[in-house]
């Protein structure tokens, strides 16, 4: 007789561990569906957006604002960090120094332990991302680097690459930032490596690979203006009646 408590009060622990077993199988499979239906509603609620990845010099920003014209829409460039600057109140130039380029690792662990007003890369591209996703969702976008064709539903943006010869990219920053051809020559080797860097850090993804892209225009030959006339095409040939007129 003195054994059946005990049976009886396993028998009623194995029921409530099954029972808590049951309900945390449940309360997964509610946690799964729910984030799958969160990242299914992700597209439907994102604009159009143009995502134009670049080589230094070869003329993306210029396309960009070309396009702005065209489309009616909005350019985030730099304008992504004056936002940050001021969501966050740190100043621009910390933020310039994690925008797109290589990041001393040391620097990524320790840097906010040093100075409280600093920011990571890590937390960069992190915060750069909500800022997209929800400019995204506000209405249509035209989006100068940043990897935002990694970060915005692909298939909702038209995502292109701008390419050109080095001698020829070489020649335009000479122009617009007054410097010798040694010294543009040494800025746009650094500029590249770092966003490509930038890329293959925190999207594990070559910006260079023209597989990423819907179209890669050379500007050796197109025009800024013609290159904008030529995403227009293909824009409203995806988005039709969703563009602006």
């Amino acid at each position: 007789m003195s054994g059946h408590p005990s049976r009886s009060h396993g028998s009623l622990a194995d029921a409530a561990e099954r029972q808590m077993k049951a309900w945390a199988m449940s309360l997964e499979v509610r946690e799964r569906v729910d984030k799958e239906r969160a990242l299914q509603e992700v597209p439907r609620r994102t604009h159009p957006y143009v995502s134009i990845s670049r080589q230094c010099g070869a003329g993306g920003t210029e396309i960009a604002q070309y396009l702005a014209r065209h489309l009616g829409w909005e350019v985030l460039d730099r304008e992504i960090l004056q936002y940050m600057s001021q969501q966050y109140r740190l100043p621009e130039t910390i933020l310039e120094h994690v925008d797109e380029s290589r990041f001393n690792w040391l620097w990524d662990i320790f840097g906010t332990w040093l100075d409280r007003k600093l920011v990571t890369q890590t937390e960069y591209v992190s915060r750069l991302g909500r800022i997209l996703m929800l400019a995204a969702r506000h209405g249509p976008l035209i989006i100068v680097g940043r990897g935002s064709q990694f970060i915005l539903p692909r298939e909702r943006g038209v995502l292109v690459r701008v390419i050109a010869p080095e001698q020829d990219r070489v020649r335009r920053v000479m122009r617009r930032q007054g410097m010798s051809r040694e010294e543009a020559t040494q800025y746009i080797a650094t500029q590249d490596r770092d966003r490509d860097e930038f890329v293959r850090r925190y999207f594990h993804r070559d910006a260079s690979d023209p597989q990423h892209y819907d179209l890669v225009i050379n500007t050796q030959f197109t025009s800024p203006a013609d290159a904008a006339e030529l995403i227009t095409l293909l824009c409203r040939s995806r988005f039709g009646d969703e563009l602006k007129s």
